[in-house]
């Protein structure tokens, strides 16, 4: 049987009242520590969408207000399981593909710079404006003694 969620003082989620300090909040629930990570990561996501928005041929699918550290989105003119390869290999990102929707899902966390943010946009800015078959080749780096 399970047991009943704890309830916390009104006004606040269920369980998210510490059980051994009562009227104090668990880390991860609006925790004061966390929160400087957590508007700094907003601020981040924000920025990855706005910019994402504005190159011509991306159709974002997570709406700017429900980003939750992700962003969905498709190139056009460009086949999911490419359009990764050429962003991994270019840029810095932790992304995957979305096979069901078409889509590709870029994960942005706390830790993730702004200047990563700028370099993966650029990337994908790239893609758009290409397509496979025009891209430009990626620099190599030749091995010395190879």
């Amino acid at each position: 049987q399970r047991r009943p969620r704890p309830r916390g003082p009104p006004g606040t989620l269920p369980g998210s009242e510490s059980r051994l300090n009562p009227g104090r909040e668990r880390p991860g629930c609006g925790h004061p520590h966390l929160r400087p990570q957590l508007r700094f990561r907003a601020l981040t996501e924000h920025r990855a969408w706005d910019a994402l928005a504005a190159i011509e041929g991306v159709t974002l699918l997570t709406p700017r207000d429900r980003m939750a550290g992700l962003i969905s989105f498709q190139i056009a003119g460009w086949e999911i399981q490419p359009a990764l390869g050429e962003l991994q290999s270019r840029t810095f990102c932790v992304a995957r593909t979305l096979p069901l929707v078409n889509a590709l899902r870029i994960s942005i966390g706390f830790w993730t710079t702004a200047d990563e943010i700028d370099t993966f946009v650029d990337g994908v800015r790239l893609l758009a404006s290409h397509t496979p078959d025009t891209l430009p080749p990626r620099r190599t780096l030749t091995i010395v003694n190879q």
